[in-house]
């Protein structure tokens, strides 16, 4: 049995990226005090390490007559999103973006001030930009900055298992501490509410550009009863393997050559032997650039360089690399008339009409070379092993127009909530999550909520202690668990979807998790996290399967699934865009059901924006009174 300490606080935040500084910043500002971040580590998480050839950030375009409503509706199109949080993600957009600007967050402008943009995936509009590779890093380093000088309490090496709820509301959060990895304890917190912004699933597959040291808080969450959304929509697309960065934008408009290699060191040329028109495959290695996501809708166009590449590795075996020392076939690198005039014209404008593709995509993009020569791998002498991999959950907990989740006073924030839809526009993930950390704590500071620090909470912390127990043995076996479930995750759930073998799969993960203290032993209390860590993955993977399932019955082939039924492709059911995928976890006894459902899409708000109406409704809800 675990020992317990108790804490007492308004509000917890869980994780330490960009949208949970930015909760913090938000409450500190509203004088807002009694509030703690719990992270499993400071210097872990998705913001701080990922990134990619000049990460995105999506906001209103400043240079072309946009609108909140124009912005919405792009956001509203990409299908199964609700109207109202995509409205808000819009309107909130420039407030947030222009907060990280006085943060000093690096986003580039002319000398007048005026904030340029360029089109990012699944959007017309110029609405993205970026600082670079790092451009959440920034984010998450100036928020940092700032809560810090607020001076707000942080408890690291805390890992959430548990959010308590009395009386359908939220009552506290149980952590595992583990500052002392031989002697962990639980950390219960008391508190009226409630920010998730632990980023998105890490865990749920072998296959991944996620940072290693990030897992996410998908299980944690449908523990704790929290509805989900639209948890069979992810995104997948090209990716390095033995560094993880997604290799999109100027990494593939460089136009590298593709190769795959044998388990006896045959290299095969295998991109070219698909293309009898060599034009037509240098086009859509060069879309790759800015439509990364894998999209059934493109299988014939920039996604068939993702369907060939997942084919030599599951279906092959091999090991398929991106080579920046040679041209693809058909291209020498010196006749550029052989080249599609948008590839050409592209090249020509960014000053890039060079021999080789390293000598591009240093031209185009030098930062993106260097990053990789930074983690041991010279794009100039060595080829870069690729695979197709998960990089984005574009589902989460349920959340309304405030980022509240289905139970009152927990809130979700960033990937980890399910506001994104199917095809979400690059970059408007790290919008969202400013976003939606600020209005869930300026909620907060509406409601008042108070605190009580009476509540019993050893029903729970026993169950907690129960898994240990249960799980105590003579070895360790997470690290093969871990990796048998992960691998069949990408093999069975990822861009290709067989429905004579994911219905079966999904039941073999729901007894995994079944007989989960039978399959995941531990022989000592340092192991105790990583314990619970496989009971998040593979709660994870159970809900991610189950809706995958559901929804390829529901809908067939869309976003990043490519639906089969003994070897054909189920096409897109009509109407499929029009409803949210809702998952309801609930106890059977000792079983954990996962119910399924179609819920309609909340349109996007009607208003009347007649100022008077609006400074008079303001003032009544933030309590303003007349000067």
């Amino acid at each position: 049995m675990l020992s317990v300490k108790e804490y007492t606080y308004d509000t917890v935040i869980v994780g330490s990226g960009a949208a949970a500084y930015n909760a913090a910043c938000t409450l500190k500002a509203g004088g807002y005090e009694k509030i703690v971040i719990v992270t499993e580590n400071r210097l872990w998480g998705t913001s701080r390490n990922a990134g990619s050839d000049k990460q995105t950030y999506y906001k209103l375009d400043l240079t072309a007559g946009d609108s909140a409503e124009k912005m919405a509706q792009a956001l509203f199109s990409g299908g199964s999103v609700n109207g109202d949080t995509a409205l808000a993600e819009a309107a909130g957009s420039l407030r947030s973006f222009f907060n990280l600007v006085s943060l000093g967050v690096p986003f580039p402008c002319n000398e007048y001030g005026e904030y340029a943009g360029y089109k990012t995936d699944h959007d017309e509009s110029c609405r993205a930009t970026s600082t670079g590779p790092y451009t959440s890093k920034y984010m998450t380093q100036a928020l940092e900055k700032r809560s810090f000088d607020f001076k707000t309490e942080l408890h690291d090496k805390c890992t959430a298992l548990l959010a308590v709820r009395r009386e359908g509301k939220a009552a506290g959060l149980i952590c595992l501490n583990t500052e002392k990895p031989g002697d962990p304890f639980f950390a219960v917190y008391h508190c009226s509410s409630i920010i998730i912004a632990a980023g998105g699933p890490g865990s749920v597959y072998s296959d991944t550009v996620y940072p290693l040291n990030h897992t996410g808080a998908l299980g944690f969450m449908i523990l704790s009863g929290i509805p989900m959304a639209n948890l069979a929509q992810w995104q997948f697309g090209l990716a390095s393997s033995d560094f993880r960065w997604n290799v999109s934008g100027t990494y593939q408009q460089a136009l590298p050559k593709y190769v795959s290699v044998d388990e006896k060191g045959t290299e095969y040329d295998f991109m070219a032997c698909e293309y009898e028109d060599k034009g037509e495959m240098l086009r859509n290695i060069f879309l790759k650039g800015y439509q990364w996501p894998f999209d059934v809708r493109k299988i014939n166009g920039s996604s068939k360089t993702d369907i060939l590449v997942y084919r030599e590795i599951h279906e092959k075996k091999r090991r398929v690399f991106m080579d920046f020392r040679r041209n693809p076939e058909g291209f020498d690198g010196e006749d550029f008339s052989v080249l599609p005039q948008e590839v050409y014209e592209y090249l020509k404008r960014s000053g890039a009409l060079l021999k080789t593709p390293f000598e591009r995509l240093k031209a185009m993009n030098p930062s993106a070379a260097r990053l990789y020569l930074e983690h041991g791998i010279d794009l100039e002498k060595d080829m870069l092993r690729v695979g197709i991999s998960s990089q984005h959950c574009n589902g989460g907990a349920k959340v309304d127009v405030n980022w509240q989740t289905d139970i009152d006073g927990i809130y979700c924030a960033g990937e980890c909530a399910g506001t994104f839809g199917v095809y979400r526009p690059g970059g408007s993930a790290l919008n969202s999550g400013q976003v939606g950390s600020m209005r869930a704590a300026e909620h907060i500071i509406r409601m008042k909520r108070k605190t009580k620090a009476d509540y019993d909470f050893t029903e729970e912390v026993s169950f907690l202690n129960s898994i240990i127990e249960k799980a105590l043995g003579d070895k360790n076996t997470l690290g093969e668990f871990r990796e048998n479930r992960q691998g069949e995750m990408s093999r069975y759930f990822s861009v290709y979807r067989p429905c004579e073998d994911t219905g079966r799969k999904a039941q073999e993960l729901k007894i995994y998790l079944e007989s989960f203290t039978r399959k995941n032993r531990i022989r000592e209390k340092s192991e105790i996290r990583e314990l619970f860590k496989n009971f998040d993955m593979l709660l994870s993977q159970c809900a991610v399967s189950s809706a995958m399932v559901y929804e390829a019955e529901e809908c067939g082939s869309r976003g990043a699934g490519l639906v089969t039924r003994n070897g054909e492709i189920i096409g897109e059911k009509s109407g499929a865009g029009d409803y949210v995928f809702a998952q309801y976890a609930v106890f059977d006894g000792a079983k954990l059901i996962f119910e399924n459902k179609k819920e309609p899409c909340r349109p996007i708000p009607e208003r009347d924006n007649w100022f008077e109406n609006i400074w008079r409704e303001y003032r009544k809800i933030n309590n303003i009174d007349d000067i």
